[in-house]
């Protein structure tokens, strides 16, 4: 199923192999309902839009996370970072599983677009809103996110992400999260996958090292950057 596209499946052995593809239209500076199906990475998720439940890839605007990959990009990321290229994919982990938890699977959200709905790839470009939290600004403000304008004329994040720095706070140092999650061994990020229905909080890695608990080896709650 590819990107913006429905796929109708029926049981009925004659229609079983037919399929219905459908692709919605996203204009310019337009407001759309939709639900989290996953995080991809720091700055693309994907959705299922509303009414029809129509799947599609959105790109947060005005931000930038640290890639997975290896390309000129991600040099350049380590370069403006100060980081090698492994540091530079710890990070990227850590930025998509802060974003797992701004926006949980099935969470509602909104999106907006503004002059250009799509980008090369076919991505809606769009800020993302839960209620009147807009998840691309928290991003940087979390030190989560790079500012980035190179798509759209949405609002600058420039002064937050020099806030962040100035601050250590996320990738541009520290790498710590508001709380973090425990079972009766391990500690977690909020947006860790295995701590998605864990009740206990710890407000510091140093407390939960204390109670006795060992950190997660997947979201690497004690990582910093050196």
């Amino acid at each position: 199923m590819g990107p913006g596209r429905f796929l109708f499946k029926s049981d009925d052995p004659e229609l079983r192999h037919i399929s219905l593809s459908l692709e919605v239209g996203i204009a310019a500076y337009g407001t759309y309902e939709a639900k989290v199906i996953k995080v991809i990475d720091g700055d693309t998720i994907k959705v299922s839009l509303s009414p029809l439940a129509i799947v599609d890839t959105i790109r947060l605007l005005a931000v930038d996370a640290p890639e997975t990959g290896s390309d000129d990009h991600a040099k350049q990321q380590c370069g403006y970072l100060g980081v090698d290229m492994s540091t530079l994919h710890t990070l990227a982990k850590l930025t998509a599983i802060h974003l797992q938890w701004l926006l949980p699977r099935g969470a509602a959200i909104m999106l907006r677009t503004t002059g250009r709905s799509r980008d090369d790839r076919n991505r809606i470009l769009a800020g993302v809103f839960v209620e009147d939290a807009c998840i691309n600004r928290l991003m940087v403000e979390h030190g989560y996110a790079i500012s980035y304008q190179g798509y759209s004329d949405w609002e600058s994040y420039f002064d937050l992400e020099t806030a962040a720095k100035q601050a250590k706070k996320g990738i541009f140092g520290s790498c710590e999260e508001y709380f973090y999650l425990a079972s009766s061994k391990l500690y977690h990020r909020p947006g860790c996958s295995s701590a998605q229905r864990m009740t206990l909080e710890y407000q510091t890695t140093s407390d939960a090292r204390a109670a006795g608990l060992n950190p997660c080896s997947s979201c690497l709650p004690d990582f910093r950057r050196t």
